[in-house]
């Protein structure tokens, strides 16, 4: 799905993004982690076609990202930031039809097939309760899962998301997560909580912006990797009723 061939950039002549290279395969779940500046979200802007690298290029399906229409990326490819204002009086259920755009054309104009897909999104993030309210009355968590309504109304290939539990209470955070798990579509997260990284495929950790290591969570969610990249012990807990280890940092 997506391949990064010595990707790079800067700002400003600093350095953001060093040189690296990894493959995303179909269907596949690959978290980002790293601390604060570890260039998780300059990455996820890159692969999204919205910041050009310095050097590097980005490929989608085999083609290069850049030489892509914005139009044709948005049918393949949906990102959702940790943030995104906006200062128009827009009710929620008109904001999550905005993902339909890619989709639409004079001969193919709003259809009935178009309500499904939206009912359906808002349906799979629990917020039929908010479709009628102005984004400018919504918490921080509320906006977050209306931009993964957005998102899922795409009906994206390629799903990149930013923190996507950012903002939400635990409730919310654990619903976001597991319905994450459940989608059929390839998947690039940045994730802040470790504990979270350990139900992806693989894990790519980041410092610096720097690509440490790269592999299954296993492999790469080491103590001395923890230890060198976040800079706190950790002790790996393990529970007959969670399938995965949890982390204990000290």
């Amino acid at each position: 799905m997506i391949s990064v061939h010595k990707l790079s950039s800067t700002l400003n002549g600093k350095p953001l993004i060093e040189p690296l290279s990894f493959d995303v395969c179909r269907g596949e779940v690959v978290g980002l982690v790293g601390p604060n500046g570890s260039g998780k979200s300059t990455l996820l802007r890159l692969l999204a076609g919205i910041n050009r690298p310095c050097n590097g290029e980005i490929l989608l399906n085999g083609r290069c990202i850049y030489s892509l229409s914005r139009h044709v990326v948005a049918r393949q490819l949906a990102y959702v930031a940790q943030q995104a204002e906006t200062h128009d009086r827009i009710h929620v259920r008109d904001a999550i039809e905005l993902g339909r755009t890619p989709w639409l054309s004079p001969l193919n104009p709003w259809s009935e097939r178009d309500d499904a897909i939206v009912d359906h999104a808002i349906q799979a993030l629990n917020i039929q309760h908010l479709q009628h309210r102005v984004w400018q009355t919504l918490s921080g968590g509320e906006r977050q899962r209306v931009h993964l309504a957005r998102a899922l109304a795409q009906q994206p290939e390629v799903l990149l998301l930013d923190e996507p539990s950012n903002h939400l209470d635990i409730q919310n955070q654990l619903a976001i997560l597991e319905l994450v798990e459940t989608l059929e579509t390839t998947i690039v997260v940045a994730l802040h909580d470790l504990n979270q990284a350990t139900a992806c495929d693989r894990v790519i950790m980041m410092c610096s912006g720097n690509m440490v290591a790269i592999g299954t969570p296993e492999e790469v969610l080491t103590q001395d990797n923890i230890k060198r990249v976040f800079g706190v012990n950790v002790r790996m807990l393990h529970h007959d009723d969670i399938k995965r280890p949890v982390f204990h940092f000290f």
